[in-house]
């Protein structure tokens, strides 16, 4: 009966040791890195689309342009730095499937999103 008392103590012992150790590593993990995607966004000349230029040093992985935090378009690739994107207001679309028009165009907010950011 002593062994298995002292056993069980001992065993109590290395998982109270293995989670201090594995709660001290997670506390000190280096942060995420944080990037500024900075860009050049403007109504293009037609009033129908979004034209956005990639200002930064990197490319941006799988973009997703967002209006008014609703409407999203994902392009599927890399935007290299200094590219340039055409957007039909038409393909920028809510989850429902509801495109932006411009009946929308008033005061809507623009974001980026891209792949780069999870790093």
């Amino acid at each position: 009966m002593g062994r298995i008392i002292t056993g069980l103590i001992l065993i109590l012992g290395i998982v109270f040791l293995v989670r201090g150790f594995m709660s001290d590593v997670k506390r000190h993990e280096k942060p995420p890195t944080q990037y500024i995607i900075r860009d050049d966004s403007r109504v293009g000349e037609s009033g129908s689309e979004m034209v956005v230029i990639n200002k930064n040093n990197f490319s941006w992985t799988d973009p997703t342009f967002v209006i008014k935090e609703r409407y999203r378009y994902h392009y599927q690739g890399s935007l290299p730095p200094d590219a340039k994107i055409t957007v039909p207001f038409g393909k920028f679309t809510t989850d429902e499937g509801n495109a932006f028009t411009k009946d929308n165009m008033l005061n809507f907010e623009f974001d980026i999103r891209t792949a780069t950011m999870a790093r």
